[in-house]
């Protein structure tokens, strides 16, 4: 995530490998900065076609960083059964150990089946 387009690349990459193997199971990494270019990435996701992305968040700073990454989310196409739950058991350890005072997380289904 160096240039600009990367997240726009990263979607597109995604969908196409999608249609080619729609039962396939694909996680994307990516960073969250203050631009918010995750967000138009999202949307392109959720707007494919493709069902069933889970989607995990993790901050370890406050959203409002003027630079910097501020946390990382993680994108799960097809995810294996109970991820969803089993994310939402680890997030609160993470944030304890990662940023106890000023951390938040999210596992949400941003397309069901």
């Amino acid at each position: 995530y160096e240039v600009k387009t990367d997240y726009t690349r990263a979607a597109e990459i995604l969908i196409r490998a999608y249609r080619k193997w729609s039962t396939g199971i694909y996680a994307l990494w990516y960073p969250l900065l203050a631009e918010g270019r995750e967000r138009q990435m999202l949307r392109s996701l959720e707007t494919s076609g493709i069902r069933r992305i889970l989607v995990s968040e993790l901050l370890v700073r406050k959203a409002d960083a003027p630079q910097g990454m501020f946390g990382s989310g993680l994108l799960v196409i097809n995810p294996p059964w109970k991820l969803d739950t089993g994310l939402e058991a680890l997030m609160p350890r993470w944030v304890d150990a990662l940023a106890p005072q000023s951390g938040s997380w999210k596992v949400e289904w941003r397309v069901p089946e």
